[in-house]
């Protein structure tokens, strides 16, 4: 078991080439490596400071990734303590990566912070896996985590306290397309997708076409970065299409990698990661703990999340 949390180093030009590439598809390779610069730069306790207070968790939490012993194509975040926290009283988040990839490590900032909100995430990816390969929308690592909740070895690991009846579905981009073809499955409660979006007028993109978000039933919350994320018109298309509850969250500068690297008009600003994260578990906060404060936050005409400068949110079927 570690205690903390252990980032990527980053030492030589072949390995800035190969973590680079983590962030999928029109990711300026320079940009990145600055935001993931200041994100190595960050110790866990950092993000939880002042401005990252998650609403069910206000006080600063540490973080935990580790092996998910049974699940050797995962690595769970989650916080440190277990003891702070009840029997199944951890919901879970299962995250699928941009570009449908197999390492999560150009999302260990975004993902620290969903856990410090009092979340179990089971991330795609082993704990050293370093595949930057792309790959295509499919659904079965989300089913695969899905399946391992429910084993001895999961029981184990988390004494109890993991609430296998709470599931997310999360990822961006590709990822995000995984997601949404998970929530399918009945175990899934809701889903927390970035910057992504089946495909209107998809014919070269078999499989994830825009009629997929008719078989969503669950609340989505999707958040894309405006105009200049390559998602965008793919983000509307679902919101105006889905008859499920759903909130459409528009960050105007934030573009296509921003919400969870930190950037606004290309440009790294932690502010834009901190109120990605935050934004991401008031959600989760009202869609797995039914936390009905911070659905307002939401869904209220004057929400707070309408007042802030970065958003703009829209929803409907609730």
């Amino acid at each position: 078991m570690q205690s903390g949390l252990t980032l990527p180093s980053v030492n030589d030009e072949d390995e800035i080439k190969q973590i680079a590439a983590f962030t999928g598809d029109h990711m300026n390779k320079h940009m990145f490596i600055i935001g993931l610069s200041i994100l190595v730069s960050m110790s866990w306790i950092q993000l939880a400071k002042a401005d990252l207070q998650p609403a069910s968790s206000p006080d600063p939490v540490a973080v935990t990734r580790e092996a998910a012993n049974g699940l050797p194509t995962h690595t769970i975040f989650r916080p440190a303590d277990l003891s702070a926290y009840g029997e199944r009283e951890l919901p879970v988040v299962i995250w699928n990566n941009g570009g449908c990839r197999k390492s999560h490590y150009g999302y260990i900032g975004y993902l620290t912070g969903l856990a410090q909100g009092g979340y179990l995430v089971v991330a795609v990816g082993g704990i050293n896996e370093t595949d930057i390969q792309t790959g295509t929308a499919n659904p079965a690592n989300s089913i695969a985590a899905m399946d391992w909740l429910n084993s001895d070895a999961a029981r184990k690991q988390f004494k109890g306290r993991l609430d296998a009846s709470r599931i997310a579905t999360a990822g961006t981009s590709c990822g995000g397309l995984e997601a949404l073809l998970a929530a399918v499955d009945s175990r899934v409660d809701a889903v927390l997708a970035l910057s992504t979006g089946f495909f209107p007028g998809a014919a070269n993109f078999p499989g994830v076409e825009l009629e997929h978000i008719d078989d969503v039933s669950v609340p989505v919350l999707l958040a894309y970065g405006g105009p200049s994320d390559m998602a965008a018109d793919n983000a509307v298309a679902n919101y105006e299409r889905s008859d499920a509850p759903f909130i459409l969250v528009t960050a105007t500068g934030a573009g296509h990698n921003g919400l969870t690297f930190g950037l606004l008009d290309d440009q790294p600003d932690m502010g834009v990661l901190i109120e990605s994260i935050n934004l991401g578990t008031t959600w989760l906060d009202y869609a797995l703990k039914g936390n009905d404060t911070a659905g307002e936050k939401l869904l209220a005409e004057d929400c707070d999340y309408c007042q802030r400068e970065l958003f703009t949110v829209q929803n409907k079927n609730f």
